[in-house]
């Protein structure tokens, strides 16, 4: 889409130059960091996608979606993140950390809102999976990932 004003154009070449930085930062990230980055955001997503379900649904869904994602490691990051947020699961599984954060997400009324919490938790889990991959990178990277490889 051709920009027609003076500030339609800036902000497009505003845009522009985000998503070509992003890209240099992909593709400079590690195959690890990138697999992490990748299986953060979209844990989330498909939490998000059934966020009324039952916990299996979720981890069916998240091994079929990242067959090459560790069960017990994403469980042990899950937890983490929940006690990081202060979120009490109701078991120490994987099954009580996703219905705490499905509960939690749930709670987020506010679009805004939910989409701060989603982006936030998607960070935490990708730096929870691979604890070497450095925040800011991910910071910087979690909605051009999710824009890029998750959303469709």
């Amino acid at each position: 889409m051709a920009h027609k004003t003076f500030f339609g154009k800036l902000f497009g070449w505003i845009g522009d130059i985000f998503h070509d930085a992003a890209e240099k930062l992909w593709n400079d990230l590690t195959p690890e960091e990138q697999a992490s980055l990748k299986h953060g955001s979209g844990v989330v997503q498909i939490i998000n996608t059934h966020l009324q379900e039952v916990p299996e649904v979720v981890v069916a869904a998240i091994q079929t979606q990242y067959p090459d994602l560790d069960i017990a490691q994403l469980e042990q990051a899950l937890l983490n993140v929940c006690k990081a947020l202060g979120i009490k699961a109701p078991s120490v599984n994987i099954h009580g950390a996703i219905t705490a954060i499905q509960m939690w997400l749930q709670d987020k009324t506010d679009n805004k809102v939910w989409e701060w919490a989603s982006s936030a938790l998607a960070e935490l889990i990708t730096v929870a999976i691979n604890p070497g991959t450095i925040f800011q990178k991910v910071s910087v990277l979690i909605e051009w990932v999710y824009e890029k490889f998750i959303k469709k």
